[in-house]
């Protein structure tokens, strides 16, 4: 069934594009595009001489969008690589279909000898964020910072403000050697982070410090402030008290009672007699009072 066509041209590159994401470019042939239009394969060539032709025009426009935002970077006198690494990520977002269409089919880049074309726009790119004189740390961490950014524009179509300022923050650390997005952290002195933390745990009852790991697993410090880590600590020195109790012999019982003779009375009453005789002590009454 033919369609409304107010700009056949344009048509063609949407019907195209659309195959191309499906199939690929190369096993995507002109007669099924000019079959899904609905228009004859003579008119198609009209427009376009050859499949190649068909797919430059759709390219044509990611180049143009990521040539003119390097063009601005390059002539600012001072870049901020936060607002331009947000940039790229719409440039890229905007192209996702095509930008689809190559890394479905790498061979395009070949067909369309885009290769020297694609390294020199990365080279630029990373120039822009990095800068001439910059060192094999810097440049990896530029490669990883707008590699994963490109990956992240591709992955979620129309992507929500949330997606879009995660990608770009995730970057922005990336490329930064010492990423501080809440400021610089001083000596001695807690970072925002780290206080709110605290103050969410004291908030909702929790131990001071309730600060989590991933996972929401509490972290080291949090479960030993926790209470019931204090009652097990207090358990424990409760346990090591009696035992140190124990060995010192204080609190043991007494040794079971021998069998005492009245001989040994009578020994023993006579010798305590002459220790007391013998230091001058009397008894009142004599020995029978």
């Amino acid at each position: 069934m033919a369609r409304q066509r107010t700009d056949t041209r344009a048509e063609i590159r949407a019907v195209a594009l659309e195959l191309f994401a499906e199939k690929g470019f190369a096993k995507t042939s002109l007669r099924e595009i000019a079959e899904r239009l609905g228009i004859t394969k003579a008119a198609l060539y009209y427009h376009f001489p050859s499949k190649t032709d068909l797919l430059r025009e759709l390219v044509q426009p990611l180049m143009d969008d990521v040539a003119a935002l390097l063009d601005a970077a390059e002539r600012a006198d001072r870049l901020e690589p936060r607002a331009f690494l947000g940039d790229y990520f719409d440039a890229i977002s905007r192209n996702r279909a095509v930008f689809m269409v190559l890394l479905n089919d790498i061979g395009t880049l070949e067909e369309l000898d885009l290769v020297a074309e694609i390294f020199a726009w990365r080279g630029r790119v990373h120039g822009v964020l990095i800068g001439p004189g910059a060192t094999a740390v810097d440049a990896v961490r530029a490669t990883v910072a707008t590699g994963g950014l490109q990956d992240a524009a591709i992955l979620v179509a129309d992507p929500s403000p949330q997606v879009r300022e995660a990608a770009v923050e995730a970057a922005y650390r990336a490329l930064s050697p010492w990423p501080r997005p809440r400021g610089r952290h001083l000596p001695g002195r807690r970072t925002p982070c780290r206080s709110a933390a605290r103050q969410a745990g004291r908030d909702t009852g929790g131990p001071r410090g309730a600060e989590t790991a991933a996972g929401g697993v509490p972290s080291p410090a949090a479960v030993r402030r926790s209470p019931r880590a204090g009652e097990e600590k207090r358990s424990r020195e409760t346990v090591r008290g009696k035992q140190r109790i124990i060995r010192s012999g204080v609190g043991r019982s007494p040794p079971p009672a021998k069998n005492v003779t009245l001989a040994t009375v009578n020994g023993m009453a006579g010798k305590h007699l002459k220790n007391s005789l013998g230091r001058g002590r009397v008894f009142p009454g004599g020995l029978d009072g």
